[in-house]
């Protein structure tokens, strides 16, 4: 049995989806690549105003300092 997604979506939480592939993540997730570095986004930005920010990111620091959010 596949274990679900770890994609963690700003505000909401784990996915939790299927993984598929035998990846951490599922078919939707597994395509999406940080916006900074493009390696494997594992999470979305959670800043928010008026909107929430929602790019993809990695867990990297650098990654994150860059994003500036």
């Amino acid at each position: 049995m596949n274990k679900g997604c770890k994609f963690d979506m700003a505000w909401v939480g784990k996915c939790n989806k299927e993984a598929v592939n035998g990846s951490d993540y599922c078919k939707e997730h597994s395509k999406l690549k940080c916006c900074i570095c493009g390696k494997q986004a594992t999470h979305s930005c959670t800043w928010a105003s008026s909107l929430s920010c929602g790019a993809p990111l990695c867990d990297s620091k650098k990654c994150r300092d860059k994003h500036g959010h």
